[in-house]
C-alpha cells in the first residue's frame, strides 16, 4: 500500500508573515545577499548623485533625491535582471511593469520627505542639512524597498503545477 502525500493549500502571505520571514523558499540566502549588494551601491550611487547635485549644483533636496533615486534603484534593479536572466528566471513584464510603478511612488514620496526633512530648522540652517536629511530617511526606504520587493516577488513567482502566479487549487 502506496502512501499518499497531501498537497497542501497554497495562501498568499499577510503583511506579517512577509515581515517576519515565514515566506517559505521566497529568495535564497545568495539571492539576499545579492539583494543587500545591489542595494548597497545603488544606494552608494544614489548618495553621491545626490550630495553632488545638492553641493555642486545647488538642486532642491526633491529634485536632487528624484534623479540620483532613479539612478541608484535603476542600478540595483539592472542587477537583480542580470542574475535573474543568469539563473534562468528573467524577470516578467508584469514584474518590471509593477516595480516601475512602485519605485515611481516611492520615489516621489521619499523626494517630499527628504525636502520635508531637510527644511525642518535644525537641518536647513546646516551646509549639509539635505545631506543629513537623506541619511534621516534611508532606513526607512530600505524597509518599505525590501518589503516591496518581497511581496512583489512573491506574488510573482509560480504557485502550484500551472504556474503563472496563481495558488493552486
Amino acid at each position: 500500500m502506496r502512501l499518499q502525500k497531501q498537497d497542501k493549500p497554497q495562501t498568499k502571505p499577510s503583511l506579517s508573515a512577509i515581515s517576519s520571514g515565514d515566506v517559505v523558499g521566497f529568495l535564497r540566502t545568495h539571492e539576499k545577499l545579492l539583494f543587500v549588494l545591489g542595494s548597497g551601491v545603488g544606494w552608494a550611487i544614489d548618495f553621491c548623485a545626490f550630495s553632488v547635485l545638492v553641493h555642486v549644483f545647488s538642486t532642491s533636496a526633491f529634485v536632487a533625491n528624484y534623479v540620483s533615486s532613479i539612478a541608484g534603484s535603476t542600478f540595483a534593479f539592472s542587477i537583480y535582471c542580470i542574475y535573474s536572466a543568469a539563473s534562468g528566471r528573467p524577470p516578467r513584464p508584469a514584474q518590471i511593469a509593477v516595480y516601475v510603478g512602485y519605485q515611481f511612488l516611492s520615489i516621489s514620496a521619499y523626494s517630499l520627505f527628504v525636502d520635508l526633512v531637510a527644511g525642518l530648522p535644525a537641518l536647513s540652517a546646516w551646509a549639509f542639512g539635505a545631506v543629513a536629511a537623506k541619511i534621516i530617511i534611508t532606513p526607512f526606504n530600505f524597509v518599505t524597498n525590501y518589503l516591496s520587493t518581497r511581496t512583489v516577488l512573491w506574488f510573482m513567482r509560480p504557485h502550484g503545477p500551472g504556474g503563472g502566479g496563481e495558488p493552486s487549487k
